[in-house]
């Protein structure tokens, strides 16, 4: 990481590439995203984050084996529309 603060560039060697094998990436649209919300919700009561809803659509339209679901995000974030799209 200090390569990319110092240089702007971060350079993935051997061994990094050995670790990211199994990495899966996906995206959703902010439809998508507002649709994972609303069924996460309907089916446990659960309002999940914008950047949980990214992963949970992924994780339910692409078969991952082994899926985990990493999220960094404030909770609190873009609340205003997950409001909308649960109402």
């Amino acid at each position: 990481m200090r390569e990319l603060s110092i240089d702007g560039k971060y350079t993935v060697d051997e061994a990094m590439i050995k670790e990211l094998r199994d990495f899966e990436a996906g995206f959703a649209t902010e439809d998508d995203t507002l649709s994972a919300i609303k069924s996460v919700y309907d089916k446990t009561g659960y309002v999940i984050d914008t950047h949980t809803a990214v992963a949970a659509f992924v994780q339910m339209n692409i078969e991952i084996e082994n899926f985990k679901q990493q999220n960094n995000s404030c909770r609190y974030r873009q609340s205003v529309q997950i409001c909308r799209k649960c109402a």
